[in-house]
């Protein structure tokens, strides 16, 4: 069952990875007006605040990154001179940097297929 809830949070961490919002939305951004509801573990969250969810250019469904984090239990620290956030969760850490499609994960580097955004 533990390794079943890891495989599942994970998975959440590995997707808001690659959706993750901290930043200007595009002009061509689409706005999605139908409620957002995630689901979380057993969980649905209605999802409004802080801001809403858009799709950026590259089809990517953008979430606010610390918001989504924390509901999953995770910690998020924001260094704003080096614009860069980095998401503690169950011995695992993501570093993300603004405008960058660089991310580090446990140490290592890789690249994701868009940006994260301030916003």
């Amino acid at each position: 069952m533990k390794l079943c809830k890891s495989i599942v949070l994970f998975s959440m961490m590995t997707l808001l990875l690659f959706s993750l919002n901290m930043g200007n939305v595009d002009a061509k951004a689409t706005v999605i007006k139908a409620p957002v509801i995630l689901k979380i573990n057993q969980y649905y969250i209605l999802y409004t605040s802080p801001d809403a969810p858009y799709i950026d250019r590259q089809q990517r469904f953008m979430i606010p990154l610390r918001a989504v984090s924390e509901l999953l239990g995770a910690t998020v620290n924001y260094d704003a001179p080096k614009k860069t956030a980095k998401i503690s969760w169950d011995h695992k850490n993501i570093e993300v940097t603004i405008n960058s499609n660089n991310v580090t994960y446990n140490g290592k580097n890789t690249k994701i297929d868009t940006v994260p955004v301030f916003k």
